[in-house]
């Protein structure tokens, strides 16, 4: 478990406008992906707007949850952003 921690820090989000590009491509609303991963609405406003970077846990599941949908649902910015990383 420790290794995958340590690979999920080292993976780079992408920038806010892909992270909300990630999200329309899916049609998946912000109340529905926050619900998913354990955080406000709020949080992910505003790390899709750059104000914020998530931390720690959230940004573990944050993570996870844009590589899938990156993954489910192809899109130019997500095929770029996982080749990046």
């Amino acid at each position: 478990m420790p290794q995958a921690r340590t690979y999920e820090h080292s993976i780079d989000l992408p920038d806010p406008a892909t992270r909300r590009a990630l999200r329309d491509t899916a049609g998946i609303p912000a109340y529905k992906l926050a619900a998913r991963i354990g955080v406000a609405p709020s949080s992910i406003h505003a790390w899709e707007r750059g104000d914020r970077e998530p931390t720690g846990l959230q940004r573990r599941a944050y993570l996870r949850a844009l590589r899938r949908l990156a993954e489910h649902f192809p899109s130019k910015e997500g095929s770029k952003w996982l080749n990046d990383s």
